[in-house]
């Protein structure tokens, strides 16, 4: 029976890996093992980046224009935008435009589309329902929640609101937003197109509801 091989130290005496004495066939089997780590290290790289994916989906916003000009039992023109991904929203920027041009508050907006007056007390008299405004920028909005920028009541009729109501279509949007983990989209709102992001920059023009 042979004995097994042994290397000598100094201190101690250690068993050594046992050779079949065939230095080719030593050397395959190296090799092969050396293989088989590097496919292994493949695999949970691959495998990890599946997961990540598998999580980025599971948390996947997807923000959309909210636009109405109102009915019969509610006659309220609304603009906002709503969440139709499946995880929530950090929304860093809303940018509004009307025929290509941008607008930076409702006001402005009523002003370029509808010929809101610049006189505070005439452009009150012009909306005698009142606007009411909301803020987006820097907000979380989870999957199937929405938020209003501007909301105007069609009553009593005004030329103002019905004007606006008419111009809808018009409006062109530009958003920034990022997912739960920090990957950040830039879309229109109206199409399914956006683009991926390394992080959202400071807006050219950005909408201010509460602005003048």
């Amino acid at each position: 029976m042979s004995e097994t091989p042994v290397e000598t130290g100094v201190d101690e005496i250690t068993p050594a890996p046992r050779r079949i004495g065939h230095r080719t066939f030593d050397i395959v089997l190296s090799l092969c093992a050396i293989s088989i780590s590097v496919i292994s290290l493949f695999v949970a790289i691959e495998h990890g980046r599946t997961q990540h994916d598998l999580l980025a989906a599971s948390a996947w916003p997807f923000l959309g224009a909210l636009v109405s000009d109102g009915s019969d039992a509610d006659p309220r023109i609304e603009i906002g935008v709503v969440n139709s991904g499946v995880g929530p929203a950090k929304i860093k920027s809303v940018e509004l435009f009307y025929k290509d041009r941008p607008v930076t508050s409702g006001l402005d907006l009523l002003r370029a589309c509808c010929g809101l007056a610049a006189d505070p007390a005439q452009a009150r008299a012009q909306l005698p329902g009142g606007m009411g405004v909301g803020l987006v920028d820097e907000s979380v909005l989870r999957a199937g929640d929405e938020v209003k920028v501007l909301t105007l009541s069609r009553l009593p009729p005004s030329p103002v609101t019905e004007k606006l109501a008419h111009s809808l279509r018009d409006l062109r949007f530009r958003t920034c937003y990022c997912s739960v983990l920090d990957q950040c989209f830039i879309g229109d709102l109206w199409t399914t197109k956006t683009q991926q992001v390394h992080e959202c920059a400071p807006p050219k023009h950005r909408f201010d509801p509460n602005g003048h």
